[in-house]
Protein backbone atom coordinates (compact mmCIF):
# COMPACT_ATOMS: atom_id res chain seq x y z
CA UNK A 1 0.00 0.00 0.00
CA UNK A 2 1.31 3.57 -0.60
CA UNK A 3 0.15 6.75 0.00
CA UNK A 4 0.44 9.17 -2.99
CA UNK A 5 1.90 13.12 -2.22
CA UNK A 6 0.42 16.19 -3.44
CA UNK A 7 2.84 19.04 -4.64
CA UNK A 8 2.12 23.15 -6.20
CA UNK A 9 2.64 24.11 -9.88
CA UNK A 10 3.29 22.71 -12.36
CA UNK A 11 5.62 19.96 -12.37
CA UNK A 12 5.63 17.85 -8.61
CA UNK A 13 8.35 15.40 -7.96
CA UNK A 14 7.69 13.20 -4.78
CA UNK A 15 10.31 10.60 -3.99
CA UNK A 16 8.25 8.44 -1.18
CA UNK A 17 9.20 4.97 -0.27
CA UNK A 18 6.52 2.89 0.54
CA UNK A 19 5.62 -0.23 1.69
CA UNK A 20 4.50 -2.87 -0.82
CA UNK A 21 2.35 -6.21 0.01
CA UNK A 22 5.43 -8.38 0.09
CA UNK A 23 8.82 -7.50 -0.75
CA UNK A 24 9.82 -4.80 -2.65
CA UNK A 25 10.24 -0.77 -2.20
CA UNK A 26 8.57 1.17 -4.46
CA UNK A 27 9.27 5.01 -5.15
CA UNK A 28 6.04 7.09 -6.02
CA UNK A 29 6.43 10.26 -7.77
CA UNK A 30 3.34 12.74 -7.93
CA UNK A 31 3.57 15.75 -9.92
CA UNK A 32 1.88 18.94 -10.25
CA UNK A 33 1.33 20.96 -13.17
CA UNK A 34 -0.49 23.94 -14.51
CA UNK A 35 0.21 27.19 -16.93
CA UNK A 36 -1.26 30.38 -16.29
CA UNK A 37 -1.86 32.56 -18.92
CA UNK A 38 -2.21 36.48 -18.50
CA UNK A 39 -5.14 38.54 -20.24
CA UNK A 40 -5.49 42.09 -21.48
CA UNK A 41 -1.19 42.21 -21.22
CA UNK A 42 0.69 42.84 -23.82
CA UNK A 43 3.91 39.96 -24.85
CA UNK A 44 6.84 40.44 -23.26
CA UNK A 45 10.22 41.41 -25.46
CA UNK A 46 11.17 37.95 -25.46
CA UNK A 47 7.11 37.04 -27.05
CA UNK A 48 5.99 35.23 -24.04
CA UNK A 49 2.58 35.16 -22.71
CA UNK A 50 2.08 32.17 -20.85
CA UNK A 51 3.66 30.61 -18.05
CA UNK A 52 4.05 26.78 -17.37
CA UNK A 53 4.36 26.05 -13.53
CA UNK A 54 6.01 22.99 -12.02
CA UNK A 55 6.35 22.53 -8.29
CA UNK A 56 7.59 19.20 -6.13
CA UNK A 57 4.99 18.73 -3.26
CA UNK A 58 7.12 16.71 -0.93
CA UNK A 59 9.78 19.75 -1.02
CA UNK A 60 7.76 22.44 -2.68
CA UNK A 61 10.62 23.30 -5.05
CA UNK A 62 9.12 24.96 -8.16
CA UNK A 63 10.07 25.80 -11.13
CA UNK A 64 8.75 28.44 -13.81
CA UNK A 65 8.90 28.96 -17.68
CA UNK A 66 7.42 31.69 -19.47
CA UNK A 67 6.29 30.56 -23.12
CA UNK A 68 4.99 31.76 -26.36
CA UNK A 69 2.84 29.22 -26.97
CA UNK A 70 0.81 26.98 -24.96
CA UNK A 71 2.01 23.53 -26.63
CA UNK A 72 2.61 19.45 -25.09
CA UNK A 73 5.91 19.38 -27.05
CA UNK A 74 7.23 22.26 -25.03
CA UNK A 75 5.62 21.14 -21.38
CA UNK A 76 6.73 17.73 -22.18
CA UNK A 77 10.88 19.66 -22.65
CA UNK A 78 9.52 21.44 -19.15
CA UNK A 79 8.62 18.19 -17.16
CA UNK A 80 11.95 16.12 -18.35
CA UNK A 81 14.01 19.70 -17.52
CA UNK A 82 12.74 19.40 -14.20
CA UNK A 83 12.76 15.83 -13.25
CA UNK A 84 16.39 15.22 -14.44
CA UNK A 85 18.36 12.57 -16.08
CA UNK A 86 17.09 10.25 -13.30
CA UNK A 87 13.51 10.13 -14.59
CA UNK A 88 13.58 7.04 -16.38
CA UNK A 89 14.37 5.78 -12.77
CA UNK A 90 10.93 7.07 -11.78
CA UNK A 91 8.07 4.08 -12.81
CA UNK A 92 4.92 5.62 -10.60
CA UNK A 93 4.10 9.00 -11.38
CA UNK A 94 0.97 10.78 -11.44
CA UNK A 95 0.71 14.38 -12.65
CA UNK A 96 -2.16 16.19 -11.15
CA UNK A 97 -3.15 19.24 -13.06
CA UNK A 98 -6.16 21.27 -14.64
CA UNK A 99 -8.11 19.71 -17.91
CA UNK A 100 -5.72 21.47 -20.60
CA UNK A 101 -5.41 18.91 -23.07
CA UNK A 102 -1.92 20.05 -23.76
CA UNK A 103 -0.56 18.81 -20.64
CA UNK A 104 -2.27 15.80 -20.26
CA UNK A 105 -0.82 15.09 -23.80
CA UNK A 106 2.85 15.85 -22.47
CA UNK A 107 2.21 14.11 -19.28
CA UNK A 108 1.21 10.83 -21.50
CA UNK A 109 4.25 10.78 -23.73
CA UNK A 110 6.36 10.79 -20.44
CA UNK A 111 4.74 7.39 -19.69
CA UNK A 112 3.78 8.94 -16.91
CA UNK A 113 -0.35 8.69 -15.15
CA UNK A 114 -2.32 12.11 -15.70
CA UNK A 115 -5.35 12.85 -13.16
CA UNK A 116 -7.13 15.92 -14.56
CA UNK A 117 -9.58 17.56 -12.14
CA UNK A 118 -13.15 18.21 -13.65
CA UNK A 119 -13.06 21.13 -16.43
CA UNK A 120 -15.36 23.71 -15.54
CA UNK A 121 -15.49 22.40 -11.78
CA UNK A 122 -14.33 23.81 -8.96
CA UNK A 123 -11.78 22.97 -7.13
CA UNK A 124 -9.54 23.89 -10.26
CA UNK A 125 -5.85 22.29 -9.30
CA UNK A 126 -5.66 24.05 -5.95
CA UNK A 127 -2.99 23.37 -4.77
CA UNK A 128 -1.09 24.88 -7.70
CA UNK A 129 -3.30 28.30 -7.59
CA UNK A 130 -2.39 28.79 -4.28
CA UNK A 131 1.30 28.25 -5.37
CA UNK A 132 0.84 30.60 -8.33
CA UNK A 133 -0.76 33.43 -5.95
CA UNK A 134 2.65 33.21 -4.06
CA UNK A 135 4.62 33.53 -7.32
CA UNK A 136 2.22 36.24 -8.79
CA UNK A 137 2.84 38.30 -5.49
CA UNK A 138 6.84 37.59 -5.54
CA UNK A 139 6.89 38.94 -9.21
CA UNK A 140 5.04 42.18 -8.07
CA UNK A 141 7.36 42.80 -5.29
CA UNK A 142 10.71 42.38 -7.10
CA UNK A 143 9.08 44.32 -10.41
CA UNK A 144 8.27 47.14 -7.74
CA UNK A 145 11.49 47.60 -5.98
CA UNK A 146 13.64 47.19 -8.87
CA UNK A 147 10.99 49.24 -11.66
CA UNK A 148 12.05 46.77 -14.41
CA UNK A 149 9.45 47.51 -16.99
CA UNK A 150 6.32 45.89 -18.30
CA UNK A 151 8.11 43.96 -21.24
CA UNK A 152 10.93 42.60 -18.92
CA UNK A 153 8.31 40.13 -16.60
CA UNK A 154 9.42 37.41 -18.06
CA UNK A 155 13.19 37.83 -16.45
CA UNK A 156 11.19 38.50 -12.90
CA UNK A 157 9.33 35.44 -13.23
CA UNK A 158 12.98 33.15 -13.58
CA UNK A 159 13.90 35.08 -10.35
CA UNK A 160 10.76 34.94 -8.72
CA UNK A 161 10.66 30.79 -8.51
CA UNK A 162 14.42 30.33 -7.32
CA UNK A 163 13.90 33.08 -4.94
CA UNK A 164 11.12 31.14 -3.39
CA UNK A 165 12.51 28.09 -3.51
CA UNK A 166 15.86 29.17 -1.47
CA UNK A 167 13.92 30.94 1.02
CA UNK A 168 10.50 29.58 1.90
CA UNK A 169 10.50 26.99 4.49
CA UNK A 170 10.10 23.29 2.53
CA UNK A 171 6.17 22.10 2.21
CA UNK A 172 4.59 20.69 5.53
CA UNK A 173 2.38 18.18 4.87
CA UNK A 174 0.09 16.40 7.21
CA UNK A 175 1.27 13.01 7.02
CA UNK A 176 4.04 14.61 9.04
CA UNK A 177 2.15 15.99 12.20
CA UNK A 178 0.71 14.34 14.51
CA UNK A 179 -3.01 14.41 16.05
CA UNK A 180 -2.27 17.57 17.74
CA UNK A 181 -0.84 19.45 14.86
CA UNK A 182 2.82 18.79 16.41
CA UNK A 183 5.70 17.11 13.65
CA UNK A 184 6.71 14.09 13.77
CA UNK A 185 10.51 13.53 15.04
CA UNK A 186 11.02 12.00 11.19
CA UNK A 187 10.34 14.93 9.85
CA UNK A 188 11.74 17.48 12.30
CA UNK A 189 15.10 18.16 9.93
CA UNK A 190 13.04 18.81 6.88
CA UNK A 191 10.72 21.88 8.30
CA UNK A 192 13.78 23.33 9.46
CA UNK A 193 15.23 23.37 5.52
CA UNK A 194 14.33 24.94 2.49
CA UNK A 195 12.39 24.18 -0.27
CA UNK A 196 15.76 23.64 -1.79
CA UNK A 197 17.37 21.95 0.67
CA UNK A 198 14.39 19.31 0.76
CA UNK A 199 14.67 19.11 -3.13
CA UNK A 200 18.09 18.33 -3.16
CA UNK A 201 19.63 17.77 0.37
CA UNK A 202 21.91 20.83 0.28
CA UNK A 203 21.98 24.18 0.68
CA UNK A 204 22.02 26.97 -2.30
CA UNK A 205 25.17 28.23 -2.70
CA UNK A 206 24.59 30.86 -5.40
CA UNK A 207 24.59 34.74 -3.84
CA UNK A 208 20.95 35.59 -2.85
CA UNK A 209 20.15 39.47 -3.86
CA UNK A 210 17.34 40.95 -5.04
CA UNK A 211 16.16 41.27 -8.33
CA UNK A 212 17.66 44.25 -10.29
CA UNK A 213 20.66 45.20 -7.98
CA UNK A 214 23.51 47.02 -10.16
CA UNK A 215 26.28 44.81 -10.64
CA UNK A 216 29.80 44.86 -12.32
CA UNK A 217 30.98 41.78 -14.93
CA UNK A 218 33.85 40.85 -16.55
CA UNK A 219 33.51 41.72 -20.42
CA UNK A 220 36.40 42.08 -22.53
CA UNK A 221 34.70 42.24 -25.98
CA UNK A 222 34.57 45.65 -28.43
CA UNK A 223 36.73 46.58 -24.70
CA UNK A 224 38.35 49.86 -25.83
CA UNK A 225 41.95 49.07 -24.31
CA UNK A 226 42.03 52.37 -22.15
CA UNK A 227 38.95 51.41 -20.44
CA UNK A 228 37.68 49.02 -17.45
CA UNK A 229 36.95 45.27 -18.29
CA UNK A 230 34.02 45.97 -17.08
CA UNK A 231 30.53 46.46 -17.63
CA UNK A 232 27.48 47.52 -15.28
CA UNK A 233 24.42 45.21 -15.39
CA UNK A 234 21.41 44.22 -13.91
CA UNK A 235 21.13 41.37 -11.22
CA UNK A 236 18.33 38.81 -13.07
CA UNK A 237 18.56 35.67 -11.39
CA UNK A 238 20.50 32.39 -11.57
CA UNK A 239 20.86 29.97 -14.39
CA UNK A 240 19.42 26.70 -13.21
CA UNK A 241 19.86 23.66 -15.81
CA UNK A 242 18.61 20.37 -16.48
CA UNK A 243 17.38 18.64 -13.15
CA UNK A 244 16.65 22.00 -11.25
CA UNK A 245 21.27 22.29 -10.95
CA UNK A 246 22.91 25.74 -10.12
CA UNK A 247 26.36 25.62 -11.69
CA UNK A 248 27.75 28.85 -10.41
CA UNK A 249 26.70 31.09 -12.85
CA UNK A 250 23.74 34.01 -12.87
CA UNK A 251 21.98 36.01 -14.84
CA UNK A 252 23.02 39.51 -15.87
CA UNK A 253 21.09 41.92 -17.67
CA UNK A 254 23.19 44.60 -19.71
CA UNK A 255 22.62 47.86 -18.40
CA UNK A 256 23.24 49.96 -21.35
CA UNK A 257 20.40 47.61 -23.27
CA UNK A 258 18.11 47.50 -20.94
CA UNK A 259 17.82 51.18 -19.56
CA UNK A 260 19.04 53.13 -22.47
CA UNK A 261 18.06 51.43 -25.11
CA UNK A 262 14.69 49.69 -23.73
CA UNK A 263 15.80 46.53 -25.62
CA UNK A 264 14.66 43.70 -22.82
CA UNK A 265 15.24 40.52 -25.07
CA UNK A 266 16.60 37.89 -23.92
CA UNK A 267 19.98 37.93 -25.75
CA UNK A 268 20.59 40.71 -23.49
CA UNK A 269 20.46 38.77 -20.82
CA UNK A 270 23.75 37.01 -20.21
CA UNK A 271 25.01 33.89 -18.34
CA UNK A 272 28.11 35.03 -16.44
CA UNK A 273 30.18 32.72 -13.80
CA UNK A 274 29.48 33.58 -10.07
CA UNK A 275 33.30 34.47 -9.70
CA UNK A 276 33.84 37.09 -12.23
CA UNK A 277 31.11 39.58 -11.04
CA UNK A 278 30.76 42.07 -8.06
CA UNK A 279 27.89 43.52 -6.44
CA UNK A 280 28.14 47.23 -6.20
Amino acid sequence: RSTPLYSSAASDVYKRQAETTDRTIAEIGIRFTDRRTWKNISLSACGNCSCHTICDHWSGCGLAVPSPKRISEKYEINFRFFSGQKNDERLHIIVKSDAALEIINAVRAMGWLDEPSLANTWPHNSIQERWHRTLEDCCRAANLQSAMPEPAWDHTVLYAYMAINITKHAARLPHEKDAAGNFLPEYKQKWSQTCWEAHHGESFDGPIEPYGRLVYYLDKKDRHPMFAATKPGLFLGWDITAGMRYRDVVIIGDYDNFFVKDDFNDGYAKRCQKKRMSFS
